[in-house]
């Protein structure tokens, strides 16, 4: 069969990574034919082409994972993984692409605590993008019924 997203022998409903979920022409979820992008877990979705589609392997390079998914209030908590000394810029959207919470900073060590507020979101699907100089993962967050950014 000729279609990437096929799937045989399977009878009932799974992930499939070879489906692909695009927000305003960006790929959010699954992997494209040329392996631009996968989705690694509930939490994190890995840019390039050589990525691993485990959430269980280690990743070198940047990884990022979510601490409070769903996100209940205005705060999300996330572990970055990265290389000492890299400027790291992270954005947080929702499902429209509307900004609703930036930070930048270094990283100091080679994991690192931070947390991003944000006001005035619905509630729904959130995208958490982390970019450095050379690398670039998002992960998607849940903010929660009762979530009203006080």
């Amino acid at each position: 069969m000729n279609d990437h997203s096929y799937k045989a022998g399977q009878a009932a409903f799974t992930e499939n990574i070879k489906m692909t979920v695009y927000v305003k022409g960006v790929l959010v979820y699954g992997q494209e034919p040329t392996g631009a992008a996968v989705r690694q877990s509930n939490q994190e979705v890995v840019t390039g082409e050589k990525e691993s589609l485990s959430s269980k392997e280690e990743i070198s390079g940047l990884t990022v994972k979510a601490l409070n998914n769903p996100v209940t209030g205005n705060e999300a908590t996330f572990i970055v993984k990265a290389a000492p000394g890299e400027r790291v810029q992270v954005i947080l959207a929702d499902v429209s692409g509307k900004v609703i919470g930036k930070m930048e900073f270094i990283q100091s060590s080679p994991e690192e605590r931070k947390s991003i507020s944000f006001r005035n979101t619905v509630q729904g699907m959130l995208f958490l993008k982390v970019n450095t100089q050379k690398e670039t993962k998002t992960i998607q967050l849940l903010a929660s019924v009762g979530n009203y950014g006080h």
